[in-house]
């Protein structure tokens, strides 16, 4: 699900947050909704975080779609997988708790 900015108000003055829906085809309330648990004080702030998630998932669903390719992984199959970005456009990656290796995003493949 997409990261999005929402707008509230308290005391007239504007705020932000940024949320993904939980279930998609529901109305948005806050038992459909997921935050990232901040308060931004201006919009412009608020959608560059949600724009930073919004890579991270991008990021995620590539690693998904790496591993599948390479058999580690079937659709909707559920493994515990974690990965910590690097500014270098790379990701340590493991699996089950146990490292896997280095994967490369400008390359798209493992490269440890």
């Amino acid at each position: 699900m997409k990261w999005d900015v929402l707008c509230n108000y308290a005391g007239g003055e504007p705020f932000y947050q940024v949320y993904r829906k939980k279930r998609e085809g529901e109305p948005l309330h806050g038992g459909n909704m997921e935050t990232d648990g901040r308060i931004y004080d201006s919009k412009e702030a608020a959608e560059a975080a949600a724009e930073r998630r919004n890579e991270v998932e991008r990021k995620k669903e590539e690693l998904g779609k790496a591993l599948e390719a390479l058999g580690y992984r079937k659709s909707g199959e559920s493994l515990e997988v974690r990965a910590v970005f690097f500014a270098q456009g790379r990701a340590k990656v493991s699996m089950d708790g146990e490292y896997f290796g280095i994967y490369d995003f400008d390359r798209r493949t493992f490269v440890d």
